[in-house]
């Protein structure tokens, strides 16, 4: 009898113990595969297929639902509680046509985007339900599809949107097709806003300034804490050359990781005349980031390859992993709520770092894709490596093959006031929440890392949670005042503390030597029958 109560107690002991140590990563989703040190929690499901999101600076999540056509609404969710799952999900504002991705907040008004046009209505801060705005909408830019040229009716639909510390309004157009006769289409647009009333007439997209030429659909659009853009570009398909190795169009031509420097508007980056490589025989291809022409277009690969023509992506990424957003982790604006909210704010060692979601291939003969990345950055906000620096997986599918069962397909990425990270997914109708696992330090003044962190940055897949506590903390992180083009202000650090992947945290390190207690009792016993 008790060499069975020996066994019992050794084998939950066991459970324990496995259990204990299994808790350095935890994912609410099925199937999912999560960065040590990291926790992915579904935050809302039976959505209306939602796309784009915005967080706003006090804890409360907008987002575009997309799914029914004539129905598609602006929606509102929160978490007042901080378990990490929404507790309601509220349309609030309703646009006149298809609204289908663009979405943001700026200045009193939320602005959202169809394929045709950009709208806004006044915001309240707070509002959870609708109110007299909520159907009083003023269009803010029309004719994107004027001619079939500026916008088209066909192709691409996704206008994104997003603004800069100068009230700029950027909007980012994609391809009619695969390959169009020019770029005329595929642009990044922008207007200044900063006269704009409630009175005003609309802008004609078509007479908008040219900010970038050839991106062939740069969906994804965020400003880096240095006030500069960037952007994520899905490449073309069927890409065959029988000089370069026939059929390529598995890893040709690569996704893009772009920059956009002011210094740089109104230049071309090589869509629909030039493509990118990202893996070609090695006795054919000349490396990654490598640009080429087109099959039948009349540049040259010599023209292609000349920075003056056109402008090389900062980053070259797998062929078709479709990356539609993207953000910076700017660090954590003050929140009264942040110490009581789950999932807790990402790793400082990721301050500076761009964060994708891909979106999933289509046409490649093995599907790639359908996961949350993250670029390292250097310390002057480039990527480590250069063209070839490779994303960092954070979330993916931890089965066979890139694809998930239940139909998993990331699509628009946003940090909140908090420092965790919101992603939507809008082929199962579901939004989630990624941060830290582990709490921040009992020591630490605030427990969160801001913008101003110098911590290490090396293209790591480890955490490296090595959080530092910043009593000063810059109030321009807020996503609705965040200017980037004004410089944050110093903070000041305490010492690092050690990696909270390697320091077992106190409830952690209890059960462990509880269930250790368990396990020497079961062998002492056992001991003591066999004498």
């Amino acid at each position: 009898m008790r060499k069975f109560q020996s066994v019992v107690i050794m084998f939950v002991a066991f459970v324990g113990i496995v259990g204990c140590l299994a808790s350095t990563t935890r994912a609410s989703v099925a199937d999912a595969w999560v960065e040590e040190g990291l926790d992915l929690r579904r935050f809302r499901s039976g959505m209306e297929q939602p796309r784009g999101l915005f967080p706003l600076p006090y804890g409360d999540i907008l987002v575009v639902q997309r799914k029914t056509k004539g129905a598609e609404n602006i929606a509102v969710m929160w978490d007042d509680n901080g378990d990490g799952e929404a507790d309601d999900v509220v349309p609030i504002f309703f646009p006149p046509g298809n609204a289908n991705h663009g979405l943001v907040v700026h200045k009193g008004y939320v602005y959202a985007s169809s394929d045709t046009t950009v709208w806004r209505w006044k915001w309240v801060p707070g509002q959870r339900a609708e109110g007299p705005n909520s159907r009083k909408h003023q269009e803010v830019i029309t004719n994107i599809n004027k001619g079939g040229n500026g916008g088209a009716a066909r192709g691409h639909r996704t206008r994104s949107l997003v603004f800069d510390g100068n009230d700029r309004l950027y909007v980012s157009v994609g391809s009619v097709g695969n390959v169009d006769r020019d770029s005329y289409r595929s642009r990044i647009r922008r207007c200044d806003m900063s006269f704009f009333s409630d009175d005003s007439p609309p802008f004609d997209f078509t007479e908008l300034e040219v900010f970038a030429d050839g991106v062939r659909n740069e969906v994804g659009l965020a400003f880096d804490a240095n006030g500069t853009l960037w952007g994520v570009e899905n490449g073309a398909d069927n890409l065959k050359r029988s000089d370069l190795g026939g059929d390529i169009h598995n890893d040709n031509p690569a996704e893009e990781l772009n920059r956009f420097p002011e210094e740089n508007a109104g230049m071309y980056y090589g869509y629909p005349n030039c493509w990118t490589e990202y893996k070609l025989p090695p006795s054919k291809g000349k490396g990654r980031g490598t640009a080429w022409k087109w099959p039948g277009k009349s540049k040259t690969d010599a023209w292609c390859q000349n920075p003056s023509n056109v402008v090389p992506p900062a980053v070259a990424m797998q062929a078709h992993s479709a990356p539609l957003g993207i953000d910076f982790y700017k660090g954590v604006t003050p929140h009264k709520n942040c110490t009581e909210k789950r999932p807790y704010a990402m790793p400082e060692k990721y301050i500076g770092d761009a964060f994708v979601a891909f979106h999933g291939s289509w046409n490649r003969d093995t599907p790639t894709g359908y996961k949350i990345v993250r670029i390292p950055m250097d310390d002057h906000g480039m990527p480590v490596d250069g063209v070839s620096t490779e994303p960092v997986d954070l979330v993916r599918h931890k089965g066979l093959g890139a694809k998930w069962p239940t139909n998993v397909r990331f699509v628009d990425v946003k940090f909140d006031a908090c420092g965790r990270l919101w992603t939507s997914s809008d082929k199962n109708d579901e939004v989630y929440v990624l941060g830290s696992l582990a709490p921040p330090p009992t020591r630490a003044p605030t427990g969160y890392p801001t913008l101003n962190s110098t911590a290490d940055k090396s293209n790591s897949s480890e955490d490296g949670s090595n959080v530092t506590a910043a009593p000063s903390q810059s109030p321009s992180l807020s996503p609705t005042t965040f200017d980037p083009t004004s410089s944050p202000s110093s903070a000041t650090r305490s010492p690092a503390v050690d990696n909270p992947r390697v320091r077992v945290h106190a409830p952690i390190a209890a059960s462990i030597a509880a269930a250790f207690c368990l396990f020497v009792a079961g062998v002492a016993m056992i001991a003591r029958e066999r004498r």
